[in-house]
Protein backbone atom coordinates (compact mmCIF):
# COMPACT_ATOMS: atom_id res chain seq x y z
CA UNK A 1 0.00 0.00 0.00
CA UNK A 2 1.38 3.28 -1.52
CA UNK A 3 0.78 6.58 1.36
CA UNK A 4 2.25 9.42 -0.69
CA UNK A 5 2.24 12.51 1.61
CA UNK A 6 2.48 16.19 0.01
CA UNK A 7 4.35 17.97 2.72
CA UNK A 8 6.11 20.67 0.76
CA UNK A 9 6.30 22.27 -2.71
CA UNK A 10 9.84 22.52 -3.58
CA UNK A 11 12.26 19.39 -3.05
CA UNK A 12 14.66 21.80 -2.00
CA UNK A 13 14.12 21.83 1.18
CA UNK A 14 15.38 24.04 4.70
CA UNK A 15 15.48 23.05 8.44
CA UNK A 16 12.84 20.36 7.46
CA UNK A 17 10.01 20.95 9.40
CA UNK A 18 6.99 20.17 7.12
CA UNK A 19 9.12 17.01 6.28
CA UNK A 20 9.95 15.37 9.92
CA UNK A 21 5.71 16.05 10.46
CA UNK A 22 5.24 13.75 7.25
CA UNK A 23 7.69 11.28 8.90
CA UNK A 24 5.68 11.35 12.19
CA UNK A 25 2.29 11.28 10.30
CA UNK A 26 3.88 8.02 8.61
CA UNK A 27 5.07 6.20 11.19
CA UNK A 28 1.81 7.07 13.05
CA UNK A 29 0.19 5.19 10.16
CA UNK A 30 1.85 2.36 10.59
CA UNK A 31 4.07 2.48 7.29
CA UNK A 32 7.35 0.37 6.78
CA UNK A 33 9.41 2.34 4.44
CA UNK A 34 9.89 5.88 4.07
CA UNK A 35 11.10 7.27 0.50
CA UNK A 36 12.48 10.96 0.58
CA UNK A 37 12.98 12.40 -2.99
CA UNK A 38 13.99 15.90 -1.68
CA UNK A 39 17.08 17.11 0.32
CA UNK A 40 18.59 20.49 1.10
CA UNK A 41 22.36 21.58 2.40
CA UNK A 42 20.96 22.24 6.42
CA UNK A 43 20.74 19.80 9.19
CA UNK A 44 17.63 20.58 11.03
CA UNK A 45 17.18 18.69 14.35
CA UNK A 46 13.10 18.32 14.09
CA UNK A 47 13.92 16.52 10.83
CA UNK A 48 16.87 14.37 12.36
CA UNK A 49 14.64 13.52 15.20
CA UNK A 50 11.62 12.26 13.33
CA UNK A 51 13.97 10.24 11.74
CA UNK A 52 15.67 8.24 14.55
CA UNK A 53 12.02 7.75 15.89
CA UNK A 54 11.51 6.42 12.59
CA UNK A 55 13.93 3.89 12.39
CA UNK A 56 13.64 3.08 16.25
CA UNK A 57 10.06 2.53 15.29
CA UNK A 58 11.34 -0.97 13.01
CA UNK A 59 10.97 1.50 9.59
CA UNK A 60 13.42 1.59 6.87
CA UNK A 61 14.59 5.06 5.86
CA UNK A 62 15.95 6.01 2.79
CA UNK A 63 16.62 9.37 0.72
CA UNK A 64 17.60 10.37 -2.77
CA UNK A 65 21.87 11.28 -3.23
CA UNK A 66 20.69 14.85 -4.44
CA UNK A 67 21.04 16.47 -8.15
CA UNK A 68 23.54 18.84 -9.57
CA UNK A 69 25.63 19.41 -6.25
CA UNK A 70 28.79 17.81 -5.28
CA UNK A 71 28.09 16.49 -1.80
CA UNK A 72 25.15 14.68 -0.82
CA UNK A 73 22.26 16.80 0.79
CA UNK A 74 20.16 16.25 4.11
CA UNK A 75 18.20 14.07 5.13
CA UNK A 76 20.54 11.52 2.90
CA UNK A 77 23.71 12.06 4.75
CA UNK A 78 22.12 11.32 8.14
CA UNK A 79 23.34 8.14 9.71
CA UNK A 80 19.74 6.89 9.98
CA UNK A 81 19.32 7.38 6.53
CA UNK A 82 19.92 5.31 3.67
CA UNK A 83 21.50 7.30 1.12
CA UNK A 84 20.61 6.53 -2.91
CA UNK A 85 23.13 7.54 -6.00
CA UNK A 86 22.11 7.47 -9.20
CA UNK A 87 23.86 5.92 -12.40
CA UNK A 88 23.02 5.63 -16.11
CA UNK A 89 22.01 2.15 -18.62
CA UNK A 90 26.44 1.85 -19.07
CA UNK A 91 26.75 1.27 -15.17
CA UNK A 92 28.11 5.28 -15.07
CA UNK A 93 27.45 7.81 -12.42
CA UNK A 94 24.39 9.64 -13.63
CA UNK A 95 25.99 13.11 -14.73
CA UNK A 96 23.99 14.66 -12.32
CA UNK A 97 23.98 12.52 -9.33
CA UNK A 98 25.39 14.07 -5.94
CA UNK A 99 28.15 11.49 -4.80
CA UNK A 100 30.39 10.94 -1.58
CA UNK A 101 31.34 9.00 1.04
CA UNK A 102 27.99 8.87 2.60
CA UNK A 103 26.27 6.63 -0.59
CA UNK A 104 25.61 3.24 0.10
CA UNK A 105 24.32 1.96 -3.07
CA UNK A 106 23.31 3.48 -6.13
CA UNK A 107 19.99 2.41 -8.50
CA UNK A 108 19.09 3.79 -12.14
CA UNK A 109 18.04 7.73 -12.40
CA UNK A 110 18.60 8.38 -16.20
CA UNK A 111 15.86 7.96 -18.77
CA UNK A 112 13.88 6.03 -15.57
CA UNK A 113 10.07 5.57 -17.17
CA UNK A 114 7.60 7.93 -14.45
CA UNK A 115 4.30 8.71 -14.65
CA UNK A 116 3.81 12.22 -16.16
CA UNK A 117 1.76 15.52 -15.99
CA UNK A 118 2.45 18.28 -17.97
CA UNK A 119 -0.34 20.50 -16.31
CA UNK A 120 -2.56 20.67 -13.52
CA UNK A 121 -5.63 20.23 -15.91
CA UNK A 122 -3.91 17.55 -18.08
CA UNK A 123 -6.38 14.45 -19.03
CA UNK A 124 -4.08 11.84 -20.26
CA UNK A 125 -3.38 9.91 -16.91
CA UNK A 126 -1.91 7.48 -19.24
CA UNK A 127 1.12 9.72 -20.06
CA UNK A 128 4.46 7.98 -19.46
CA UNK A 129 8.07 9.61 -20.10
CA UNK A 130 12.14 9.23 -19.82
CA UNK A 131 12.90 10.89 -16.15
CA UNK A 132 15.71 11.48 -14.79
CA UNK A 133 17.23 12.01 -11.52
CA UNK A 134 17.98 10.47 -8.05
CA UNK A 135 14.46 10.67 -7.04
CA UNK A 136 13.75 8.36 -9.10
CA UNK A 137 17.04 6.04 -7.84
CA UNK A 138 15.71 6.39 -4.43
CA UNK A 139 12.01 5.46 -5.20
CA UNK A 140 13.20 2.04 -7.17
CA UNK A 141 15.24 0.96 -3.90
CA UNK A 142 12.58 2.06 -1.88
CA UNK A 143 10.46 -0.63 -3.31
CA UNK A 144 13.49 -3.20 -3.72
CA UNK A 145 12.85 -2.47 0.21
CA UNK A 146 9.16 -3.07 -0.19
CA UNK A 147 9.87 -6.49 -2.23
CA UNK A 148 12.27 -7.38 0.58
CA UNK A 149 9.56 -7.43 3.24
CA UNK A 150 7.41 -9.04 2.02
CA UNK A 151 9.74 -11.88 0.56
CA UNK A 152 10.55 -12.63 4.29
CA UNK A 153 7.38 -10.95 5.91
CA UNK A 154 7.94 -8.25 8.33
CA UNK A 155 7.75 -10.28 11.54
CA UNK A 156 10.29 -12.48 10.65
CA UNK A 157 12.67 -9.60 9.86
CA UNK A 158 12.15 -7.54 13.01
CA UNK A 159 12.49 -11.04 14.52
CA UNK A 160 15.71 -11.02 12.85
CA UNK A 161 16.81 -8.01 13.74
CA UNK A 162 16.01 -8.13 17.49
CA UNK A 163 18.28 -11.16 17.61
CA UNK A 164 20.83 -9.25 16.59
CA UNK A 165 20.41 -6.37 19.10
CA UNK A 166 20.08 -4.22 15.69
CA UNK A 167 16.97 -2.45 13.50
CA UNK A 168 14.89 -3.06 10.43
CA UNK A 169 16.53 -0.50 9.03
CA UNK A 170 20.52 -1.49 9.84
CA UNK A 171 19.08 -4.82 8.48
CA UNK A 172 18.60 -3.82 5.30
CA UNK A 173 21.20 -1.66 4.79
CA UNK A 174 23.60 -4.73 5.34
CA UNK A 175 21.30 -6.72 2.68
CA UNK A 176 21.40 -4.02 0.24
CA UNK A 177 24.93 -3.62 0.00
CA UNK A 178 25.45 -7.50 0.41
CA UNK A 179 23.59 -8.05 -2.82
CA UNK A 180 24.70 -5.25 -5.13
CA UNK A 181 25.69 -5.71 -8.46
CA UNK A 182 29.46 -4.02 -8.74
CA UNK A 183 31.10 -3.27 -12.15
CA UNK A 184 34.73 -2.83 -13.30
CA UNK A 185 36.17 -0.39 -12.08
CA UNK A 186 33.49 1.14 -9.36
CA UNK A 187 34.13 3.88 -7.19
CA UNK A 188 33.48 2.55 -3.81
CA UNK A 189 34.07 5.79 -2.67
CA UNK A 190 31.47 7.65 -3.77
CA UNK A 191 28.77 6.02 -5.13
CA UNK A 192 28.25 3.37 -2.67
CA UNK A 193 28.54 -0.70 -2.37
CA UNK A 194 27.63 -0.79 -5.49
CA UNK A 195 24.36 -0.78 -8.22
CA UNK A 196 20.99 -2.45 -6.46
CA UNK A 197 20.37 -5.82 -7.90
CA UNK A 198 16.33 -6.82 -6.57
CA UNK A 199 16.84 -10.86 -7.30
CA UNK A 200 19.95 -10.91 -5.64
CA UNK A 201 18.50 -9.03 -2.71
CA UNK A 202 15.79 -11.30 -2.07
CA UNK A 203 17.73 -14.43 -2.33
CA UNK A 204 19.55 -13.62 0.12
CA UNK A 205 18.50 -15.24 3.15
CA UNK A 206 18.04 -13.58 6.85
CA UNK A 207 20.16 -15.36 8.21
CA UNK A 208 23.54 -14.95 5.93
CA UNK A 209 22.86 -11.12 6.02
CA UNK A 210 26.81 -9.92 6.99
CA UNK A 211 27.01 -8.41 10.92
CA UNK A 212 25.56 -4.80 10.89
CA UNK A 213 28.08 -1.89 11.42
CA UNK A 214 26.75 0.82 13.40
CA UNK A 215 26.43 3.82 10.69
CA UNK A 216 28.47 7.19 11.40
CA UNK A 217 27.76 10.90 10.90
CA UNK A 218 29.03 11.80 7.20
CA UNK A 219 28.05 15.82 6.93
CA UNK A 220 29.74 17.08 4.49
CA UNK A 221 30.21 20.11 6.09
Amino acid sequence: TLVPVRCIDNVVIGAGGAVAAAIDHARLQGCHIITMSLGGPVEGADLKRAIERAVKAGMIVLAAAGNCVPFVVYPAWDKNVIAIAGVNHKDKKWKGSSHGSKVDVSAPAENVYIARRNAPADTNKALVEPGQGTPFAVALTAGCAALWLARHGVPAVRAEAAKRGTTVHELFRSAVKKTVRKPASWPSNSLGAGIVDALALLKLSLAAIPAVAPASEANPG
